[in-house]
């Protein structure tokens, strides 16, 4: 019986497939990463750095929609392992075929949806190109945070295809993702996560078990509702505060010892010099170089209210933060900096520059 000529894409994913393997690695020793954004490429550094450091066997491939991302990743890689396998790959399916465990950290939905789902070059196209064993032997850890629905779908499909995926979205920002302090949330069935947790320590140090597919988006994107509607309530407390007289660093040494503490007022205060009193800084000490861009927290406040609207919530502050968040992010130069810039948006609406002169203070709080 002669066997139909394969397609073109389909013969370069095999061929690529086969090639790496070739090299020595097995693919079940191959770990994949797909997204070297601003949060990937610390993710994948840490992973490969763990995964080498303690298994002599592992190889490590990559791929980015931009080819000078993943090679220059590789580059670096390969500089700090010499003699270790690190290679980049063409394309999603390539990915696939080459390795057991893939991890993908994309901007949202409709990337998830291209590097899973695109017929010739997606996850789910290389994962047709192989064995019932080898397909079952494949955890495909999705960290982005996107839409519940568009990832449930697409956990339908890994499944239906004979493999596993779980949805484990990170919070953190660029810095936990650099020092390998992220939290992770995990959504899936328990077998993929267990293969999945010893991964997800090298790369963040709190991993939560949230419950099945779905669920680790659903407190992802929970937890971004809140830290949305607490920048503009940070934002707004120092607006206040500094036109009752206080200066910045004074606010902050009073609030990040009191009840009103959270997050957006101790580590990434949005009022540059307020962390002064306690020797840190944040993205507003660097003219709000992100960080977590406004416009991804747009993105994830949009999810929220899509989610707010499909179950017929009232919920009138998520529902003001996100027409924040969403106008700004219009805005090219203020979409791309840090979302506490919101605070210069909020400031320049109630009178433009407030100055203070900035008071000194000491270890215990105390101005002087």
């Amino acid at each position: 019986m002669l066997r139909a000529a394969c397609r073109p894409a389909r013969c370069a994913a095999i061929l690529a497939a086969r090639r790496y393997l070739s090299n020595g690695p097995t693919r079940a020793s191959t770990i994949g990463f797909i997204g070297l954004g601003a949060m990937g490429q610390h993710m994948a550094n840490n992973l490969v750095k763990a995964s080498f450091t303690t298994n002599k066997e592992a190889a490590f491939i990559v791929h980015d929609h931009s080819t000078s991302a993943s090679e220059t990743w590789a580059q670096n890689a390969k500089s700090l392992f010499p003699g270790r396998v690190i290679q980049t790959l063409q394309t999603p399916a390539e990915v696939a075929a080459s390795a057991q465990t893939i991890f993908t950290m994309l901007p949202s939905s409709p990337q998830v949806l291209q590097v899973y789902t695109s017929p010739e070059n997606g996850l789910l196209a290389g994962l047709a190109r192989l064995n019932e064993e080898t397909r079952r032997a494949t955890t495909l850890v999705d960290c982005t945070t996107l839409d519940q629905a568009v990832s449930l779908s697409v956990n339908e499909q890994v499944a239906s295809a004979g493999a596993a995926m779980i949805d484990a979205p990170v919070s953190g920002g660029a810095v936990g993702a650099q020092e390998a302090t992220l939290s992770f949330m995990l959504g899936g069935a328990q077998a993929p996560k267990d293969i999945a947790r010893p991964l997800l320590r090298a790369m963040g140090k709190n991993i939560f078990d949230c419950g099945l597919a779905g669920a680790g988006l659903a407190a992802k994107i929970a937890n971004n509702l809140l830290l949305g509607i607490s920048m503009c309530a940070v934002s707004e407390a120092f607006i206040l505060g500094q036109k009752l007289g206080l200066s910045p660093a004074v606010l902050a040494s009073v609030i990040n010892a009191s009840s009103g503490r959270c997050w957006a007022s101790e580590i990434n205060n949005p009022v540059s010099g307020a962390l002064a009193y306690a020797g840190r800084t944040s993205p507003a000490d660097r003219a709000y170089e992100p960080g977590f861009k406004l416009a991804l927290m747009a993105k994830d406040l949009g999810l929220a209210a899509e989610a707010i609207k499909k179950h017929d919530l009232q919920l009138s502050l998520s529902e003001y933060s996100y027409e924040v968040y969403k106008n700004l992010a219009t805005n090219e130069v203020i979409a791309s900096r840090d979302f506490s810039a919101i605070y210069q948006v909020l400031l320049g609406a109630n009178g433009g520059e407030i100055t203070v002169e900035p008071g000194v203070v000491d270890a215990s709080g105390t101005k002087s």
